[in-house]
């Protein structure tokens, strides 16, 4: 039998209706290959996945379809929010983290943080400490750095954020004004941390 999109789609519903989840994500998933430009076979391939409980799976197609369906990417974003709200999916939540690390968003991670388990915060805090011990300078360590300062802040550790925000600063001065005020702010709090008060000092100097 010759199949379209429209029947795939109602194929994919019958599958889920029998709870036949394997089925359905084996189905949509051959969709979104023979189907690219298909939109709505996007999004049932990667529910499919993360009804089964296929994480990897799911969080490589959202990268995919974020690419095959650029001028919906705000969208596709959004639903991977709404899904980690509902099931605190760690491999969503890392998702997200990347994606608004990219662009630097640091409202946009700490938002994801305050909506997050604090084992999720606490697993990202250990996976970010060990990163930082193997990596080397450059623009991956500057952005593993500012996740682990905000980290630390969701985390009510905010004096140990003084150090990797100042490699930061330091490594990109063009960013001494944004985590200048964040270290302004934690010094607020721990006004006795000898950390926060030297970072803040070097960071004056580089905006004078």
């Amino acid at each position: 039998m010759f199949l379209n999109e429209e029947k795939v789609l109602k194929k994919i519903a019958q599958d889920r209706a029998r709870n036949d989840l394997k089925r359905a994500r084996d189905r949509a998933i051959d969709a979104f290959d023979r189907w690219p430009g298909n939109f709505e076979l996007a999004m049932e391939a990667i529910q499919a996945c993360i009804d089964l409980g296929d994480n990897h799976k799911a969080v490589a197609l959202l990268k995919k379809a974020i690419v095959r369906h650029a001028k919906k990417r705000s969208q596709i974003e959004e639903y991977a929010l709404d899904a980690f709200r509902s099931s605190q999916n760690p491999f969503l939540g890392s998702f997200l983290v990347e994606l608004r690390l990219k662009k630097r968003d640091v409202e946009g991670i700490q938002l994801i943080l305050k909506q997050s388990s604090e084992s999720f915060v606490n697993d990202l805090i250990k996976r970010s400490e060990t990163r930082r011990q193997g990596e080397a300078e450059g623009p991956g360590s500057i952005d593993n750095d500012i996740l682990l300062g905000l980290l630390y802040i969701e985390s009510k550790q905010g004096d140990k954020a003084a150090a990797p925000f100042g490699r930061v600063i330091v490594a990109d001065p063009d960013s001494a004004g944004m985590f200048g005020g964040i270290l302004v702010e934690l010094e607020r709090e721990n006004p006795n941390n000898a950390e926060l008060k030297f970072q803040l000092a070097r960071t004056s100097i580089l905006l004078s």
